[in-house]
């Protein structure tokens, strides 16, 4: 049997040893752009007036091609709570059109994870108006594509197409928010669907593997140690009456965002939903799941077995706080910076020092989610080379 060997997974708190490297990066950086502002004022006259000229040409440049972002979006909120976000965009006729929920797979209870994915995908499957597969069908034949996603704390779902289309996907999306209708024929297929998705995204891939047990060693507490697509053993006990409560539960006005971009007037975009969201009555929604993580005890590891895998990987992370659940929020920006430092491109230090420098991996990265209704992790990965263990590199990335 092969093996994903020494997957660690160290799960520590954030000390302080990363906001020392980052202020001693910054602080070399400063003294490094003083040296060099002194050798500029050393040089003669002539040079001075030639990078003042260049100066004023770029700050030009720059207040030419400058946008207000705050004057070209607008956000309003209807009497039942739909919030709708307009950014003016006028370089070409066309706009995009996203409805967003605030649910995700977090809000999963146990013994229905993947409730969430699976209603994402029935609501194509028609409503009073539409039968299965007409409303992309529909979307299709005036010029436009669609899809929809779901991820931990949020679904979504949108089309983009030339500006005039606009008023349909009002419509479309008003009708499916409360006109969804379900039948255990078409849920069954669905799930289907989504139980091969599984199969084809996770379980005959040994890193998917790997990750998916790693963020559930990763979170003790929180919920986002589910997988967004659910486990198979939950799917194969979905019903249809379980993605019918989740959608009469969550669907509704006041859990909804609006976001359209592009070549449109705002004031008629306020008008549309007007016209086809108003009418729809607010729910009671239940409280959403707190996602605060447990303090972490100690470092946590384990070993990911497969007998597909062909070369060892490894896997190691930090418990850290996202932007909306950070005391401090520097700390959140800091670890934002950190993974680019890390992982930035070509020039960054995973890529400079274990890939290309010591070629101890042969691959590697690290990732940093700054946006989460809970608090976060901040893994790093690494596939060793040939002549190197897990073991050893670990020690390198740290």
């Amino acid at each position: 049997m092969r093996t994903i060997s020494a997957i660690s997974i160290a799960l520590h708190q954030m000390n302080t040893s990363i906001k020392t490297a980052l202020e001693t990066m910054f602080s070399n950086i400063n003294l490094r752009a003083v040296f060099l502002a002194s050798l500029l004022c050393a040089q003669p006259t002539f040079a001075t007036q030639a990078i003042e000229t260049t100066t004023d040409k770029q700050q030009k440049h720059a207040d030419q091609n400058h946008v207000d972002i705050e004057a070209i979006t607008h956000e309003d909120m209807l009497p039942n709570g739909l919030k709708l976000i307009v950014r003016e965009n006028h370089r070409a006729p066309v706009a995009i059109f996203q409805i967003w929920y605030r649910v995700g797979s977090s809000y999963e209870p146990p013994g229905i994870t993947g409730v969430a994915h699976v209603l994402e995908h029935m609501m194509f499957k028609g409503t009073n108006l539409l039968n299965p597969g007409e409303f992309s069908e529909l979307v299709s034949k005036y010029g436009g594509s669609d899809n929809a996603f779901t991820n931990k704390d949020y679904t979504g779902y949108y089309q983009v197409w030339e500006k005039s289309r606009m008023p349909l996907s009002f419509e479309l999306e008003a009708n499916r928010m409360t006109q969804l209708q379900m039948n255990e024929e078409e849920f069954q297929k669905e799930l289907d669907v989504v139980k091969e998705e599984r199969r084809m995204r996770v379980e005959d891939r040994p890193n998917a593997i790997l990750f998916e047990r790693f963020r559930e060693a990763a979170y003790v507490s929180s919920p986002y140690q589910q997988p967004v697509i659910g486990w198979m053993h939950d799917l194969n006990e979905l019903t249809l009456a379980d993605t019918q409560a989740w959608y009469d539960t969550w669907y509704a006005p006041n859990n909804a965002i609006i976001v359209i971009v592009g070549d449109v007037d705002p004031t008629a975009m306020y008008e549309l939903a007007e016209e086809y969201f108003g009418h729809i009555e607010p729910k009671d929604l239940p409280r959403a799941p707190a996602l605060t993580e447990a303090p972490p005890l100690g470092e946590r590891r384990i070993k990911v077995h497969n007998d597909k895998a062909t070369i060892p990987t490894l896997a190691l992370g930090f418990n850290v706080p996202s932007i909306s659940t950070a005391e401090d929020k520097t700390e959140a920006y800091a670890l934002r910076m950190l993974a680019g430092v890390l992982d930035g491109g070509y020039s960054a230090r995973i890529e400079k020092e274990l890939i290309r420098g010591n070629k101890k991996a042969a691959s590697a990265g690290a990732y940093y989610q700054l946006y989460s209704r809970g608090d976060s992790l901040f893994p790093i990965s690494a596939t060793p080379n040939k002549n190197t263990t897990t073991e050893a590199l670990e020690s390198e990335i740290f």
